[in-house]
């Protein structure tokens, strides 16, 4: 399965990720130490993901750069998000449904099989990541971050070709294309950050 930046129907991957692809859970705290050296750390419940990945070298490269043109570093699309390795051989065929409360990191989901945990999942009308903490099959999961919103048997989207992260460029991330020799384009290293 291909991951990367998808076209607007969702269907083809117009530029593929190549490693190496860093997932990047950011998610602020704060640390003090007191005078006896006793820790003190507070985590916000603020959290989203960002991917800082190389694209693939292309002799072809008038998609990214058309892409990257239009969306700069304002614009908003969707990328299949990457799923840790080794997942895809044990991802069941079947669907499954969730429901939970806001700001719970516990669901309830339903359906036949086993999801392993480290999967990154959606929920049908919600445009949050989240990741499995814990196996999700029928009765009780968890997932992180917490729920953004309550979810009432909503379908659980966890195949790969099925997982879709928005997001925008990093404003740290050079656009545009290097030629290489002539022929071969490389976009390079570039930085992606989930849209809330």
């Amino acid at each position: 399965m291909d991951y990367g930046i998808l076209d607007p129907t969702l269907t083809t991957v117009i530029c593929k990720f190549v490693a190496p692809t860093k997932i990047i859970n950011n998610s602020p705290s704060f640390v003090s130490d007191s005078v006896s050296l006793r820790r003190h750390a507070v985590s916000q419940k603020a959290q989203r993901w960002e991917i800082l990945t190389n694209l693939m070298p292309e002799n072809s490269s008038r998609d990214f750069f058309v892409h990257n043109t239009i969306h700069g570093n304002t614009g908003t699309f969707k990328i299949r998000m990457p799923q840790p390795y080794g997942l895809s051989a044990e991802i069941p065929a079947t669907s499954f449904v969730a429901t939970g409360t806001r700001g719970s990191m516990n669901i309830t989901v339903s359906g036949f099989g086993t999801i392993p945990a480290g999967s990154f999942v959606t929920f049908a009308g919600h445009s949050k990541v989240y990741t499995l903490t814990s196996p999700a099959k029928s009765g009780a999961s968890t997932v992180f971050p917490p729920l953004f919103e309550s979810l009432s048997s909503a379908t659980l989207n966890y195949k790969h070709e099925e997982v879709f992260m928005e997001c925008s460029y990093d404003l740290d991330t050079s656009l545009g294309i290097t030629y290489v020799d002539g022929i071969l384009s490389d976009p390079g290293q570039i930085k992606l950050i989930e849209r809330i």
